[in-house]
């Protein structure tokens, strides 16, 4: 075995295809939820309406990250990432 063959070997493999199950599940529930709350209506409303939707979600996304980096900024200056990490703290918020 050469060193490139080597070094493949023990690259760390990722449990695949888990983590999409995991996704497409809860992508699932999240339709049925919607399903119960608002039956068959979004299926008679307008293309473009879905489509603005869609649009406002990948606007939406990024926001909501960016504010979760904020909160994760913040609990990596008090030392807090770290000490969770390492198991060494149990924070009850993480806010």
């Amino acid at each position: 075995m050469n060193n490139d063959e080597k070094r493949e070997s023990q690259r760390i493999q990722p449990d695949w295809p888990e983590p999409f199950t995991r996704f497409y599940a809860e992508a699932e529930k999240r339709m049925r939820q919607g399903h119960r709350a608002y039956g068959d209506r979004s299926f008679d409303r307008p293309l473009f309406a879905l489509l603005n939707e869609i649009e406002e979600e990948l606007l939406d996304a990024p926001n909501w990250a960016a504010i979760a980096w904020n909160k994760l900024n913040r609990l990596r200056k008090r030392g807090w990432c770290e000490r969770f990490v390492n198991g060494n703290a149990r924070p009850k918020a993480l806010g």
